[in-house]
């Protein structure tokens, strides 16, 4: 490939990313259906409550947990592996940590 036409395959993909709304997309937060307050609950009860609101939520459905407890940054990210759920955005740069969890229509 002659560097004219790289220089415009570059032009063409910046071009094609700039219809994507790329700062938009990073700073929206999922909108949470229930919300866990775990703040000030320590390992093991912040995971055993997750279980319970999870159980009460519908495939689809959104869980917002705040925690405090730095086991968090473990056990729940480890939780939606293990069960299947999906961890669709966490803030761990701040206190009260952020979770927000997607259901599984398929539980393991």
């Amino acid at each position: 490939m002659k560097s004219v036409e790289i220089h415009h395959k570059i032009r063409e993909i910046s071009l094609s990313t700039k219809q994507i709304p790329t700062e938009l997309t990073m700073t929206e937060l999922p909108t949470a259906d229930r919300t866990l307050d775990a703040q000030g609950l320590y390992c093991p009860e912040p995971v055993m409550l997750l279980h319970v609101e999870m159980d009460e939520l519908e495939a689809g459905q959104t869980l917002k947990v705040l925690a405090t407890d730095p086991t968090t940054l473990r056990d729940v990210p480890q939780f939606c592996i293990f069960l299947g759920h999906e961890l669709v955005h966490q803030q761990t740069e701040n206190i009260p940590y952020e979770f927000y969890i997607l259901k599984s229509s398929e539980i393991r």
